[in-house]
């Protein structure tokens, strides 16, 4: 049989069933002169083209990292100024506090006792009572 091929007209490509070939159909290059020109010119755009996706799929990750590296510092500074802004106010209630505890508002001061002592405050009273009675 001689060549039958959808694109019969297309030089590169024509499928042939030889039996010099295993009697298999298979697609093989027009057996012209310029054939190993048109071999170089394929392998050339292929390697071309892979070079270039290549590129383009590095250049890509570049921005992406770039892109991700921002942020992430974005988000680090964003991070420090709260925690900054936290410590400030909670250092800025502690003062009050400590302000309060000297003109006789111990409110603050008797619940961390409370809390962390699992002492109340009256307790403390009646003991600073009791220990001053025995002294004088």
């Amino acid at each position: 049989m001689s060549s039958t091929s959808a694109n019969e007209n297309d030089p590169l490509l024509v499928i042939t069933d030889d039996n010099s070939t295993n009697s298999n159909s298979r697609a093989s290059l027009n057996d012209s002169n310029s054939s190993g020109d048109h071999v170089a010119a394929c392998n050339n755009f292929i390697l071309d083209t892979v070079v270039d996706g290549t590129e383009y799929i590095v250049e890509g990750a570049r921005e992406l990292r770039n892109d991700i590296v921002e942020g992430v510092e974005e988000v680090a500074e964003n991070v420090k100024d709260a925690v900054v802004e936290e410590v400030q106010e909670a250092k800025e209630s502690l003062m009050e506090e400590l302000n309060d505890a000297d003109q006789g508002e111990m409110f603050f001061l008797d619940m961390g006792l409370t809390r962390n002592l699992s002492i109340l405050p009256s307790d403390v009273v009646d003991a600073s009572a009791a220990a001053a009675t025995e002294i004088s």
